[in-house]
């Protein structure tokens, strides 16, 4: 006679009874059921789940079964989880469920099986402050685990449960440690030869660029190579219009940043050594002179006076130090420039002044439009007579021509003192253009010389 008290013969019973209730569990429809019965389902299988998961951790259920019956349970109770708050909290705090879909992670059973329980996990925190606190009490260290994990698929997944948590404002997380730890994985995506950022965890760092009140004081508190990564994300956000708009208190303080710092720029031709990576100043006017091309970061930047007479007296400092010596800032305007033999670095697209000119320009241009103070600004610290000199091609400075003529027609708009200036200007002669007269051109005429 079998002694039916022994716990091995116990798990046994245990085993075939969940065998069974999984065997019949297809033949039920969830939308057919009301509140009441829907309940008592989320109980048998929440409850089934974690016996299922205690008979496989002590061998009592084959490898092919637990994998086919736990997949499809935790399909159930995905879908139950859409149902609403009462039923996560069903499913949560049913004794043992966390820990069994902890004992899952930790097996050596199979990965899908262990990716759709941290998957549940994900669905029963969602819009459910209740089960969050306690998703976090019981596992967060398993969590953050699969977060510093270098597979993808985790990675989205627990972002998406710490995102949930955040977007509650608990204080249970250490969100500091959370933004750290994003950019040191935003930094290893972009070094992928095809680099694909999980969704949530787009979605994770767009919470810290435009939702997180004290993300001013996060980013100061950045290693400085954390902080160029902070910038080189909020920069690639930036640039698309339809992205969520970046926080104003963000947007002014790196604004500020950036007037502190620019002065380094102009000390990198001497070799100036300084505390400053001029780095974190292209970075910063990259920002800047982006968000100026769209009216909702435009907004906040348009009435920075400092801001405006900052970058037009930093463009005309550069035009003084690259008409002094050949140097960086010079503009490269003749073909010879370019070859293999010229004295010009062959690299010069990678030096730190590329396109900087340009970005200057652009970022005044946007900042006149319809700006009258900006205009008056421009024309009473000669700021104007700068941007003219910008209206010749520079193989340094992309595009630096079109934007200084945009930049004329915006300072000009509804102006007669502006329109007076370029009125005035008198033509004494051609401008010496060395690619047209390499190409044997004069006054934009082809011409033959013998």
């Amino acid at each position: 006679m079998t002694d039916m008290s022994s716990p091995v013969n116990r798990i046994d019973i245990d085993a075939l009874e969940v065998l069974s209730f999984f065997g019949d569990i297809n033949l039920i429809n969830l939308s057919e059921l009301d509140v009441a019965e829907l309940e008592d389902v989320t109980i048998s299988l929440t409850k089934n789940f974690v016996i299922l998961t205690t008979c496989f951790k002590t061998g009592s259920v084959n490898i092919l079964n637990f994998k086919e019956h736990s997949l499809n349970c935790i399909k159930y109770l995905k879908i139950i989880c859409s149902k609403g708050s009462s039923f996560q909290n069903l499913i949560a705090n049913t004794n043992g469920m966390l820990e069994s879909v902890k004992i899952i992670l930790e097996s050596g059973c199979d990965e899908e099986v262990k990716l759709r329980s941290f998957q549940l996990l994900a669905n029963l925190c969602v819009q459910n402050e209740r089960a969050q606190k306690k998703l976090w009490t019981e596992l967060s260290a398993l969590i953050m685990d699969k977060f510093n994990s270098n597979d993808t698929a985790y990675i989205n997944v627990s972002a998406m449960i710490i995102y949930n948590i955040l977007l509650h404002n608990l204080d249970i997380i250490d969100k500091n440690l959370v933004l750290t730890d994003s950019l040191s994985h935003y930094d290893k995506f972009l070094k992928e030869e095809s680099p694909k950022v999980p969704d949530y965890f787009h979605i994770l760092l767009e919470y810290f660029i435009c939702e997180f009140n004290e993300i001013v004081v996060a980013y100061e508190n950045l290693e400085d190579d954390l902080k160029k990564i902070f910038l080189y994300y909020l920069h690639d956000h930036v640039e698309h219009e339809s992205n969520p708009v970046v926080s104003k208190p963000l947007l002014n303080h790196l604004s500020l940043e950036f007037k502190k710092k620019s002065d380094c720029i102009l000390k990198t031709v001497s070799n100036y050594v300084d505390n400053i990576d001029p780095d974190f100043v292209v970075i910063l006017l990259d920002i800047i002179s982006s968000a100026t091309t769209h009216e909702k970061y435009l907004n906040i930047l348009k009435d920075d006076r400092s801001l405006f007479l900052n970058i037009g007296c930093l463009l005309q400092a550069l035009h003084k130090i690259g008409k002094k010596s050949d140097n960086v800032f010079t503009p490269i305007q003749k073909l010879e420039a370019l070859t293999p033999q010229s004295s010009v670095n062959s690299d010069f697209e990678k030096e730190i002044s590329f396109a900087f000119k340009s970005k200057l320009v652009k970022s005044l241009a946007n900042l006149s439009y319809r700006n009258k103070k900006n205009q008056e600004l421009a024309r009473e610290m000669e700021i104007m007579h700068s941007i003219f000199e910008c209206t010749t091609a520079d193989a340094r400075n992309p595009l630096i021509k079109e934007w200084s003529i945009l930049a004329i027609r915006n300072l000009c708009e509804d102006n007669v003192e502006n329109q007076e200036i370029v009125r005035s200007l008198t033509k004494v002669g051609n401008a010496e253009n060395p690619v047209l007269s390499d190409f044997k051109l004069d006054d934009g005429v082809f011409r033959i010389i013998k």
